[in-house]
């Protein structure tokens, strides 16, 4: 069998139901690429592996992981098996355009080695809670060190060699892995950003959550070393992204407490607003951003979400931008960037396949 274009890899554990409405069907539905789907499954032990073997497609390859390892472990045993000159990043829960990897592709430019795409979070009925604002490639390096401005992996597509040079994920990470590896990406090689709205991040129950025992003051500490010698973290961004995974679990009172120590340690006036908009829970804060950033039409999403009917190849392809970012950081003043902080990244998942 030929090689495909991209090889998509989707970790997934006890999410059967998820898997196969949203990443399998998105990953199926691509048109204008040719694909091989490997789903690595995590020990699963509600019947997912017998339902994977009964998909019979022959795009669809499954590997069987007996003992639970986590997402990190479980992307790089997908990674180690893809074919594609591209490998392409697919959370069970999340959804694509059908014209995902194909705009991807038309975005990147013949020396990007990875690109990634707009997203929109919405509910369980696909309604759009908030546009997810696309960082420029020339400021991805930078503010990568403010936060995890790409958010997830699902928006990431790369080459597949470059993803191997630069050494998959690490497992020695639980919460941090997808900042660590999408730094190592882009202090790496070049990138590409597709501005057309590719992504729906589902926001439904069984999202990740940072568990409150999670250390991730030690995480954070690891992660500072381990990139010391090129651009500094800043440490006020990840209290942010501490705070609002407190939020998004419904732990307030954690979350001022991080905001406040911000403040004092990190002499960061943006995090003593926050503090205040944190006794209103996390819903102040995706208020914050949908008045700051226009919701899109997203069409597509009835595919997944209301049975609509598949689109053709091309309707959204209006908007498509690639553009390729030097490797030299940005150097315009912060000042320049503070809309970038409309987002968070999202917080960490409990003990499942999505856990890095």
């Amino acid at each position: 069998m030929p090689a495909p274009e991209v090889s998509v890899v989707i970790p997934t554990r006890n999410r059967w139901e998820l898997l196969s409405r949203h990443a399998l069907a998105s990953a199926l539905g691509q048109v204008g690429v040719e694909v091989e789907v490997i789903v690595v499954d995590d020990a699963s032990d509600d019947g997912s592996e017998e339902r994977l073997e009964a998909v019979g497609d022959p795009r669809v390859h499954m590997i069987f992981r007996d003992e639970q390892g986590g997402q990190a472990v479980a992307l790089n045993q997908g990674i180690d098996a893809a074919r594609g000159e591209w490998i392409a990043f697919l959370d069970d829960d999340d959804l694509w355009s059908p014209r995902k990897l194909k705009a991807q592709l038309d975005a990147t430019g013949p020396r990007a080695q990875f690109v990634y795409g707009s997203m929109v979070a919405v509910d369980l009925s696909g309604r759009v809670l908030e546009a997810v604002p696309t960082p420029p490639p020339g400021e991805v390096r930078q503010l990568l060190r403010r936060q995890n401005v790409l958010r997830c992996p699902s928006s990431v597509m790369a080459r597949t060699e470059f993803v191997r040079n630069v050494g998959g994920l690490d497992d020695n990470l639980n919460e941090l892995t997808d900042w660590d590896f999408f730094i190592r990406l882009a202090d790496s090689g070049r990138c590409a950003a597709c501005e057309e709205v590719v992504v729906g991040y589902l926001v439904h129950p069984q999202n990740r959550r940072l568990r409150q025992d999670s250390d991730v003051e030690t995480e954070f500490r690891y992660l500072a070393a381990k990139h010391e010698r090129g651009l500094p973290l800043e440490r006020a961004g990840f209290a942010r992204w501490v705070a609002m995974g407190h939020l998004r679990a419904g732990r307030k009172r954690d979350a001022l407490g991080v905001y406040l120590r911000s403040v004092v340690r990190d002499r960061d006036a943006g995090n003593a607003v926050r503090a205040g908009a944190a006794l209103f829970g996390e819903g102040a804060f995706r208020a914050r951003r949908r008045i700051a950033v226009d919701s899109p039409d997203v069409p597509w999403l009835g595919l997944y979400l209301d049975g609509g009917a598949a689109p053709e190849d091309g309707e959204h392809r209006s908007g498509v931008l690639g553009v390729e970012a030097p490797l030299e950081e940005d150097e315009r003043p912060e000042e320049e960037r503070k809309p970038r902080e409309q987002s968070e990244p999202e917080g960490a998942a409990e003990r499942d396949h999505r856990d890095g």
